[in-house]
């Protein structure tokens, strides 16, 4: 089994209403083996929601799931501070970037940055923290 932090990562990111979604795809073999997900800078309920997503999306994974199949699940979950209609929710913008990440080409190396950051938009009223 390769280490993990070894293989290779298709990071990206995506501002919503209320903080950066950071994203981070590790590929095995071709294939999305690894989600993980961040959310802003601190801590609370939304960043272990976050962690609870991933861990499910990884568990979905090795169970033979697809990436792109786990991204139109999340599109279109709205919150009620969208970001210009272009992005509804932290979950939509977690779909979009994931179905990014997941058409090809991935052009994926370790320890290269992908170009996969999407557009920098946010709401500042948006409370901060948990």
């Amino acid at each position: 089994m390769d280490k993990i932090d070894s293989l290779p990562s298709a990071p990206a990111s995506i501002k919503t209403g209320c903080s950066g979604v950071h994203v981070a795809v590790s590929m095995k073999d071709g294939k999305p083996y690894r989600v993980l997900i961040q959310m802003g800078r601190g801590g609370g309920c939304r960043c272990v929601t976050m962690e609870a997503l991933a861990r499910t999306i990884n568990w979905g994974l090795r169970a033979g799931g697809n990436l792109l199949g786990v991204a139109q699940q999340l599109k279109g979950l709205q919150c009620p501070r969208p970001v210009d209609g272009k992005n509804l929710s932290c979950y939509d913008g977690l779909g979009i970037v994931m179905k990014n990440i997941a058409q090809p080409p991935h052009d994926i190396e370790v320890g290269v940055e992908s170009k996969l950051v999407l557009e920098d938009v946010i709401d500042p009223t948006c409370p901060k923290g948990g």
